[in-house]
């Protein structure tokens, strides 16, 4: 299976809030029952996944990043509740670049 490129990714991404679809990396719910701490949530698992790497995590302006330095994935962005523009911003940022990873974590609700 053929991963999608970054601009499909972009289009389901923004087809889905559209539609009204909770979003989460990977295409999985996240069963968070109290939205309101999403952002906490994916606080602390971006930390202690970082933590569990040993690699340094930033805040940005629209979320985390880690510099992880594997072969197959060197960077790792990720980004709760992006609006559109930033989504596309994101995207563009990891396009042709396989190794760099970006999570984005949504409700559209």
């Amino acid at each position: 299976m053929t991963a999608p490129s970054p601009a499909s990714a972009c289009a389901g991404y923004a087809a889905a809030l559209a539609r009204g679809t909770p979003v989460v990396a990977g295409g999985y719910r996240a069963g968070v029952t109290d939205l309101d701490d999403l952002d906490d949530l994916v606080r602390r698992w971006a930390t202690g996944w970082a933590a569990s790497r040993q690699v340094p995590l930033t805040a940005t302006p629209d979320g985390w990043f880690a510099r992880v330095g594997d072969a197959h994935r060197d960077t790792e962005h990720v980004s709760v509740r992006p609006s559109g523009a930033t989504v596309v911003r994101l995207v563009e940022g990891v396009r042709g670049r396989p190794e760099a990873w970006l999570t984005l974590v949504g409700d559209p609700a």
